[in-house]
């Protein structure tokens, strides 16, 4: 966990000189604040699902995490499918995933049984990029940006 935190005190000078170089000093508050629980989280989610493959067959380049007030991430089991890479995605490797998809105590069987499967199988996911900008909600997002 010592490597997040220096990782983190890395990641949070380059996208506090980002947001200077596009003059968004007085939004870097708020915004580091957002980005370091959502980096924090979601490296801890990778992390976890890194530590249950045992052998890679398959590895997917993401662009970055979209988390942003629904904490939408692939490796996320209490949110729902994404659009990088859904259900149906899923099971095209796994099989059929007959679980619901209802949050049940903070977690959605189908996702977790997806997330398992998906372990299971050697599949791995990894970031491009560390930041979870997310449009409408950051002042930077990835979309906007050249």
């Amino acid at each position: 966990m010592n490597e997040l935190y220096a990782n983190w005190s890395k990641l949070s000078l380059i996208i506090r000189n980002l947001y200077s170089l596009q003059g968004l000093e007085d939004h870097i508050d708020y915004d580091i604040s957002y980005l370091e629980k959502a980096y924090f989280k979601v490296e801890r989610l990778w992390f976890k699902a890194f530590d249950n493959i045992n052998a890679i067959q398959l590895l997917l380049f993401a662009e970055a995490p979209m988390y942003g007030p629904k904490k939408s991430y692939f490796y996320n089991p209490a949110a729902g499918g994404t659009a990088f890479f859904t259900y149906v995605d899923a099971e095209e490797i796994v099989g059929p995933l007959t679980d619901h998809s209802k949050l049940i105590n903070g977690i959605r069987p189908r996702k977790l049984k997806m997330l398992n499967e998906l372990c299971k199988a050697g599949l791995l996911i990894v970031d491009l990029f560390p930041f979870a900008l997310k449009p409408d909600f950051t002042k930077i997002d990835y979309s906007k940006m050249d």
